[in-house]
């Protein structure tokens, strides 16, 4: 396989990440199941992980790209509907990221009336990004 740079990694990272929400994919098991890939390896690959030729091929299929698409990216082309957007926790902390959006602000200001066995359930049933958001409050909380 050829060796693409770590920060075109990261932006088919964002592309993966924004068009499987786009495509209703919000729940990671039912998007792994989808693509016949464990949730870490995808979970991975929107973070900018590496992973091999297959697991491009089987992501680009689930999300209806061509199957050019993932490698057109790694090659550093821009493409138009490409979203300029951070991925989740990059920069070191999920604050660095989202202190400023409003998941973040919506989630700052209920997290006093959320006990934890409610913040456990919304975890389990949110994205990745909101996830770590619900990580982070629960921990400034404690």
């Amino acid at each position: 396989m050829k060796k693409y740079s770590a920060d075109n990694w990261r932006k088919l990272g964002r592309r993966v990440y924004q068009a499987r929400i786009r495509a209703g994919y919000t729940d990671t098991q039912t998007w792994a199941d989808a693509v016949g890939r464990s949730t870490r390896m995808l979970l991975g690959l929107e973070r900018g992980e590496a992973v091999g030729n297959g697991t491009l091929d089987l992501v680009a299929a689930a999300l209806e790209w061509t199957p050019e698409e993932p490698y057109e990216v790694l090659e550093g082309l821009e493409l138009a509907d490409a979203p300029p957007v951070p991925l989740p926790g990059e920069g070191g902390s999920v604050s660095a990221v989202a202190d400023d959006g409003p998941e973040f602000e919506f989630l700052t200001r209920v997290r006093e009336d959320l006990t934890d066995e409610e913040m456990d359930q919304l975890m389990k049933e949110a994205t990745p990004y909101l996830q770590m958001l619900m990580r982070d409050i629960k921990a400034r909380r404690d």
